[in-house]
Formats: C-alpha cells, structure tokens, sequence
C-alpha cells in the first residue's frame, strides 16, 4: 500500500484510493470511489445529479488493502455493468445454465439406464422362468455385448 497521500479540495487522499477513483471515472464519468463514513466501508458510487447524494453500486472491503488495483476495478464493473452489457451477461448465463441442464439430463439418462440393467439383471438372477428368457445372439457380436442382450 502506498504511504502517499493527495491534497484534494475534501482534505488528504490516499494516491491509491485517488488511482481507484480516476479508474472509476475513465470507465464512467459519473462513478467515483469514496469511503461510508457510517458503515466504514469503500464504495463505489454514482453521481445521480447535482441535487441528490450518490448511490452506491459497488462495495470495494472494508480496508483499505483489500482495494483492488485500477485496472480489476475496470474489469469488475465491466462485468457488473447491466445496463451497457446486460444483454450479453444474460445470454451467457442462458448459455451455461443450458449447458448445465444437459451435463445434468446425461448423468441422470445414465444413471436411469444402470438402475434399469441393475433391476433387469437382479430380476433375472432371482426367477427361475426359463420359458420368459431369451437369449438373442448376434453375428459379430463381441461376447461382453452378447451377454447383455441375453434375457
């Protein structure tokens, strides 16, 4: 952390804190990087105008070390950014929650088609049926798969 502290026209700024605010400004004028004197926490805020107080929109920790550098906090409101990417930040979650829901269907279609050959093999093992099993044989058939055709 940098020992460094800025005049400004509020009184004394870390150099850190002032980086993290010009970061904050580059990537949209009307943010700014400042500390909750109540909650004691650093915030990034929006500018709402020149009548109402700024809303915070980002919350930065509680210490000062725990402050990203300028270049994360661009990227970290980037990502956040609903209103300029919002589109794209709901097409992607679409996209993995899609991808998920199939990883999930395909273990679950696996598991079902164990549990059925788990249940078909034990029902087998326990009847003595002879007349209802059937043994279907393929030509070219490798014998592991011979077995599991055999009922």
């Amino acid at each position: 952390m940098s020992g460094i502290w800025l005049p400004t026209s509020s009184g004394m700024v870390n150099i850190r804190v002032w980086r993290l605010n010009q970061a904050a400004a580059e990537y949209d004028p009307r943010l700014m990087v400042g500390r909750n004197e109540i909650h004691g926490d650093w915030v990034v805020y929006m500018k709402m105008g020149p009548l109402s107080p700024p809303h915070p929109v980002l919350h930065l920790g509680f210490d000062e070390s725990e402050l990203p550098e300028p270049e994360d906090l661009k990227r970290k409101l980037y990502r956040m950014d609903t209103v300029r990417h919002g589109e794209k930040i709901l097409d992607d979650m679409i996209r993995h929650n899609d991808r998920l829901e199939a990883e999930q269907r395909r273990a679950a279609d696996e598991a079902t088609e164990l549990a059925a050959e788990a249940l078909a093999w034990g029902a087998n093992k326990m009847t003595n049926y002879v007349e209802g099993k059937q043994v279907s044989v393929k030509l070219n058939e490798k014998a592991h798969r011979r077995a599991r055709m055999t009922t």
